[in-house]
């Protein structure tokens, strides 16, 4: 039973198919995964990045070719999907190439029914296919679409014996993550496989259906309208992909914090535990906080995404109520690229609706309810219309995210400008006096000043993004608005100052967590981006570094040419695990030199023997053969003139009329008399009184030096082929016919 895999990724396109830049990076992570023995086991991974579409024929082909039915084949695709007029599925290349009316050539691609027909003729039973591609372009800043339509996977690509594993085959869209080396999904099937986390039901196997759940519902945790599917029979489900380190404590406390992972966050009674457990594990807490940053993450997402989206919605519906179809549309273009689905903002948006019609209802002045928040006073930010989109802090355990309210606020809160822009007039007829102003000027100093000191708590406790998010929330006519002011200034220079630390230690992602928490009211936010910029643009630069270093160290252990490149490498951070590794395998290869040399001297030590021993067996060989000389040159010398009743013997063949009728005693002389007539000495008294007799006998060999003569090649200087046949028939004819 044979694990091969074929890993297809495609990032270069033609004009008309955007880029991928994660497609390439799929592959390569993949690849490592399933070579690892104990966790893929694969016993041969193949990949193909950015070929035409004969090339990704041809290997496609060479994959299910010639396979048995207990082979584990696995094909991995990552790339743009596109589908026809009639709704059939091609995979496209680096060549693939669209019409100036945009409808696809079908030539340059790779038809679904291509592979399906390759697949289905293979006789292997055990079959994965793994598809992370969609097909339109980018749609959103920071996510790239990578397909959209409906697709009948199961119908163009499903058989006996075969999973289909699809990121997405509708309008929900595959995302790759700007900013991240991986697509989403692939990322989710690689963690799944890598730290084990896949296995659901814990017993070392990691099985097609198991890594699909895994992979959907942390895909479906950041991306709630993504929907990753399986295409398989009930053979399909059946396939074993890789194992899992059960006993790993990694794993073993990953699926602790999993516990947590739909809130997103640990709370302080959780913490305990888990700091427990980790310690129990045998885990320092750079290794916990780095789990719990993996499992939380997916949450995080999503919650950071239904914000900006909430947000957006709030700014809208103050700008105008009802929403116009213009907004409404741009608003459900931003939903569909954040990945989130109808029921994620439904009951946002019935807080807004609900508010709008509280507010319209209102008929009195503010001041003649006394038990009621003045309008111009209700802040959108802590009444609960409106959530602040603070970035998470990267390195905090367990950050707090402020909860919806569903109701108002009976304490003075902070004035949203915007809500007072549109209740202004109404408020100043309303009041007809300006008491009103000073009293609510003097409410938003002591909101600003109560929001500095949330904010300098925060900041103490270095969570940075809702201190940050605290800072913004105070009015601009606060006398806390200048501190405000500088401490913006001064948390984003420390920012700066972390983000750099985290990128020459070699964490871009930690890095762009403390960046990208600087808001774009800083007068640092611009220095931010250009850095970020920067980093990204070296990273990459580094990374190519990187992977072209792991080529030459893999195939070649060409340790000069990697010493050559890492020179080129920027970050510091990455350089350091490479050197690990060039001298780790600078050692290596010393000790497979020593090893060689001894193996030589072994070796050369063996030959030695064997040419010594085969001199000696030359030798004993050569002093036989001087035996056989010395023997043969004892022969007697025959007279045949005198009486020999069985001289015949050596003339012609015997048959069976010549041995009818004769005794098995007469067939013992006579057989006998072919050896004795060649000087053989007998010991047997029978034959010796018989040809003792004879005036011919010359006994001159024992026993062994006759068969020794017999066995030699100089044999026949001895006796004749014709009376070894004639002594060989006698006997075969006394066993026959029993007479001895």
């Amino acid at each position: 039973m044979a694990k091969v895999a074929l890993l297809i990724g495609v990032t270069n396109y033609q004009p008309g198919l955007n880029t991928l830049p994660s497609a390439e990076r799929d592959v390569q992570a993949l690849a490592k995964v399933l070579q690892r023995p104990e966790v893929g086991g694969f016993d041969q991974v193949k990949s193909l990045l950015n070929p035409s579409s004969q090339q990704m024929q041809e290997e496609i082909e060479a994959l299910f070719r010639d396979r048995h039915r207990d082979d584990l084949v696995f094909l991995f695709f990552s790339g743009h999907g596109i589908k026809d007029d009639s709704s059939k599925l091609y995979f496209a290349t680096s060549l693939t190439q669209k019409t100036p009316r945009g409808e696809l050539v079908k030539s340059s691609a790779v038809p679904a029914s291509f592979v399906h027909e390759i697949m289905s003729n293979s006789k292997s039973k055990r079959q994965v296919v793994m598809l992370d591609c969609c097909f339109s372009g980018a749609f959103a800043e920071g996510m790239t679409a990578k397909d959209d339509g409906r697709v009948d996977v199961q119908r163009q690509l499903g058989g006996e014996g075969r999973a289909v594993l699809t990121s997405s085959t509708s309008t929900q869209y595959s995302f790759e993550q700007q900013g991240t080396d991986l697509s989403v999904y692939t990322h989710y099937i690689i963690e799944g496989i890598e730290t084990g986390s896949a296995d659901q039901d814990n017993d070392g196997v990691i099985a097609v259906d198991e890594l699909h759940e895994y992979a959907k519902r942390r895909v479906q945790e950041a991306f709630p309208a993504m929907k990753p599917e399986i295409y398989t029979s009930k053979e399909g489900y059946q396939i074993n992909l890789a194992q899992a380190l059960i006993s790993d404590p990694k794993l073993r406390y990953r699926r602790e914090v999993s516990r947590f992972a739909e809130r997103g966050e640990i709370s302080d009674i959780a913490r305990v535990g888990l700091d427990t457990k980790y310690q129990m594990l045998g885990l320092v807490p750079e290794e916990a906080a780095e789990i719990e940053h993996d499992v939380l993450k997916p949450s995080r997402t999503y919650r950071v995404n239904l914000r900006q989206y909430e947000q957006k919605l709030l700014e809208a519906a103050l700008r105008k109520y009802p929403i116009s179809p213009e907004t409404r549309s741009d608003l459900d273009y931003l939903k569909q690229a954040l990945g989130l689905r109808n029921e994620d903002v439904e009951p946002f948006e019935a807080h807004i609706a609900a508010r709008h019609r509280e507010v319209r209802m209102e008929s009195a002045p503010p001041l003649l309810q006394p038990n009621r928040p003045l309008l111009n006073e209700i802040d959108p930010l802590q009444s609960g219309l409106m959530q602040p989109v603070a970035p998470l802090a990267p390195l905090e355990r367990s950050p707090q995210s402020p909860q919806h309210s569903s109701t108002v606020s009976t304490a003075p809160r902070q004035p949203n400008r915007l809500l007072q822009g549109l209740l202004a007039a109404g408020a100043i007829l309303a009041i007809g006096s300006v008491g009103f102003y000073g009293y609510q000027r003097s409410q938003q100093n002591q909101q600003g000043q109560t929001a500095l000191q949330q904010a300098l708590a925060l900041a103490n406790q270095e969570k940075w993004g809702e201190a940050i998010a605290k800072l913004q929330q105070i009015p601009i006519t606060s006398s806390a608005t200048s501190q405000s002011q500088q401490y913006l200034e001064s948390w984003s220079q420390q920012l700066l100052k972390y983000a750099e630390a985290r990128y020459q230690s070699g964490s871009l992602e930690e890095a762009l967590g403390y960046a990208q928490v600087i808001p774009q009211v800083s007068p640092l936010y611009n220095d931010a981006q250009k850095a970020i910029a920067q980093w990204q643009t070296a990273w990459n630069h580094d990374r190519q570094l990187l992977n072209e270093i792991d080529r030459v160290l893999s195939s070649k252990w060409d340790v000069a040419t990697a010493r050559s490149l890492l020179e080129q490498i920027q970050n510091p951070g990455l350089r350091q695990p490479v050197e690990t590794r060039i001298a780790a395998i600078s050692q290596q290869s010393a000790d497979v030199k020593r090893q060689n040399a001894e193996l030589a001297q072994q070796q050369e030590a063996k030959a030695r023997q064997r040419a010594e021993a085969d001199a000696a067996r030359q030798r004993e060989q050569f002093q036989q053969q001087q035996n056989i000389v010395s023997l043969l040159s004892k022969q007697p010398s025959l007279n045949l003139s005198q009486n020999y009743q069985h001289a015949w013997l050596s003339s012609r063949g015997v048959t069976e009329a010549d041995l009818s009728g004769k005794s098995g005693y007469e067939l013992n002389i006579m057989r006998n008399s072919i050896y004795a007539r060649h000087g053989r000495i007998f010991t047997e008294t029978e034959f010796r009184s018989v040809f003792s007799q004879e005036p011919w006998y010359r006994p001159t060999y024992t026993r062994d030096e006759f068969k020794q003569l017999l066995e030699s090649n100089l044999k026949s200087q001895l006796i004749s082929d014709l009376e070894i046949q004639n002594a060989t028939y006698i006997q075969n004819y006394q066993t026959q016919m029993n007479r001895w």
